[in-house]
């Protein structure tokens, strides 16, 4: 049940997130001729021990500028790592953020999540979570018999084929595991595509998915502008710019998720909600984010005030909203978006607020 409730969670921030959004070698030399230059005129103004002391600085400036330009070209190697996850949890040096894990609350579950497109315009979502296991174990309690074991490129991964909600065509749910994290991916199939063909695609054509011997850092995996990076498992799993999360969330010992914190990276610090909307600022963000999900609703709904709250680094402006029916007694989702940064936070709930304290204590 607790894979079944994982996909269609990342099936849904797939397509929330379809509806966001000269030569370097040449500038190199050019610096070396004006080094040259400058060298060339103090040679004529200068004593010895200060043409050599200028060559040292210009010989410097000329490394530190050719380096800056690899780190471009690397792609990941440029990148500013945005999560990271350690044994103490989630972590994020840029938000001042920190999810700290209870080793003992089995209902805590953990992830970095992204999506990426194919070459056939279908969109593959990617979670990483932490997994004390291997990827038999994985395939052994997913709560079906009908997960199988493959490899590519000298990995093993287990996945199972089901319907794909939003199309005609089957989807597969694909999982690496072990070393203390699992990364699952589910990718829709293109028409009379199998899973070996999806995925040797992905790994191979694409290179979206893959095996990586150079990490930005010494953790268990962390997430960049360019995608989740496993060091544990010697994997990388690249992702568009946009649409990024981590998030923490509570389940119940029956599969239903309780409550959840999401941290989501938008363009403009707009949530893809009403990334359409005239947002002036992130109070007006948040004040339409529920004004648009109470829209329509049959529901029993209840808007509440507009508040601020500090969440690590920054202040962030929240409001939410509750709503009852047959199935829930005081249910709540709140928005919070800041001015100073385009990660925005979204607080799930039920039990009449109760637990959205407890969301909001967890964090440090």
């Amino acid at each position: 049940m607790r894979r079944k409730l994982l996909i269609v969670s990342m099936l849904v921030f797939a397509m929330m997130g379809l509806t966001s959004c000269g030569s370097k070698s040449a500038d190199a030399d050019e610096s070396v001729q004006t080094v040259e230059t400058v060298q060339s005129v103090d040679e004529e103004e200068s004593s010895s021990d200060e043409i050599e002391q200028q060559s040292e600085t210009a010989a410097d400036e000329v490394s530190t500028e050719l380096e800056t330009e690899e780190a471009e070209e690397s792609g990941q190697d440029g990148s500013e790592v945005m999560w990271y996850m350690d044994s103490e949890g989630m972590k994020s040096d840029e938000l001042g953020i920190v999810m700290r894990k209870n080793p003992d609350d089995e209902e805590q579950v953990f992830g970095l999540s992204g999506f990426f497109a194919r070459k056939t315009y279908d969109t593959v979502s990617v979670e990483c979570n932490y997994y004390n296991g291997n990827i038999d174990t994985y395939a052994y309690i997913s709560g079906t018999n009908d997960m199988q074991k493959t490899s590519i490129g000298g990995v093993e991964y287990a996945y199972t084929y089901y319907d794909n909600y939003y199309s005609n065509n089957d989807s597969v749910y694909v999982v690496f595991a072990g070393n203390g994290i699992a990364v699952s991916a589910v990718i829709p199939l293109a028409e009379n595509e199998t899973v070996e063909e999806a995925m040797n695609c992905i790994w191979n054509d694409e290179q979206r998915i893959g095996l990586c011997d150079e990490f930005e850092m010494d953790c268990m995996a962390y997430m960049t502008d360019d995608g989740i990076y496993c060091p544990v498992l010697g994997m990388k799993f690249l992702a568009d710019s946009t649409n990024k999360r981590a998030i923490c969330r509570r389940e119940s010992a029956q599969d239903e998720v309780h409550e959840s914190i999401k941290f989501e990276y938008c363009y403009k610090g707009i949530p893809s909600l009403v990334f359409n909307e005239n947002v002036q600022d992130a109070k007006d963000a948040v004040e339409k984010c529920v004004k648009f999900a109470m829209k329509g609703s049959e529901d029993s709904t209840s808007a509440g005030e507009t508040e601020t709250r500090n969440f690590g680094k920054y202040t962030y402006y929240g409001k939410g909203y509750t709503w009852i029916n047959e199935y829930s007694f005081g249910d709540g989702t709140k928005y919070f978006c800041s001015d100073d940064t385009e990660w925005t936070i979204e607080f799930s709930y039920d039990n009449g607020g109760e637990n959205y304290i407890d969301c909001i204590e967890s964090l440090e």
